[in-house]
């Protein structure tokens, strides 16, 4: 996506914000070249950032919930330091390109996973180690990896300042049926409303690992369901 050049700015300025998601670290990763040749100002991992729980094997009928196993906090991160091991990785991450991201259900440990996830605080753990979230920082004491970051694309021009809100829509979500179920939690939610009352950015760019709107097929995930 891009931010077109505002007032004050100069003629034909824009700011390039790319994202990814669903990667799978066992296969060719040639994007990363076309990422760095778009010259991006920001990358956003938007979840599924690595596929850590594994496929137990065809059912014609099978249980909700049994076609996959969980990861444990070990696979989740012999995956991340092998896509961080990638070769195109590694030049987006010794580039100059901002990188910030959050997580989905195969990265957080099971497909579909909610609050029951055994490993949910050490696949954090994890999860921030790959994304090189500073040890001091609040996100690491927080319940969850939801984030707010704001980023001034104006280099001292107005009107092009973005805050980035990075939702966490697996840690502290209802398993599917409960009665006045949640994706975000009380705390989050919190959070949510006081980031955007208090924002003074010039425009808001909301990463939802979910769709937003029902998508035309009855299976899948999305805020609706």
């Amino acid at each position: 996506g891009t931010v077109s050049a505002g007032p004050g700015d100069a003629a034909g300025a824009t700011t390039r914000v790319l994202f990814g998601s669903c990667n799978f670290v066992s296969q060719p990763q040639t994007l990363w070249d076309d990422v760095l040749a778009r010259k991006p100002d920001l990358w956003i991992w938007g979840g599924d950032n690595i596929y850590a729980d594994q496929k137990r094997g065809f059912k014609l009928f099978p249980k909700p919930g049994s076609i996959f196993q969980a990861a444990d906090p070990a696979r989740l991160r012999q995956l991340y330091a092998k896509q961080l091991a990638d070769p195109g990785y590694m030049r987006l991450l010794n580039s100059s390109v901002p990188l910030v991201g959050t997580w989905d259900d195969h990265d957080y440990g099971i497909n579909d996973g909610d609050n029951r996830y055994a490993h949910r605080n050490e696949s954090q753990e994890a999860f921030l180690d790959f994304i090189g979230e500073p040890a001091g920082s609040p996100r690491r004491k927080q319940r969850g990896v939801y984030d707010a970051r704001l980023f001034d694309f104006g280099a001292g021009c107005s009107g092009r300042s973005v805050l980035v809100i990075l939702l966490d829509m697996r840690y502290h979500k209802d398993p599917y049926g409960t009665t006045g179920g949640d994706f975000l939690g009380e705390e989050q939610w919190r959070w949510l409303n006081r980031t955007l009352a208090e924002s003074s950015a010039d425009a808001h760019l909301i990463v939802s690992s979910l769709q937003f709107l029902q998508p035309r097929q009855v299976i899948g995930e999305h805020w609706g369901r």
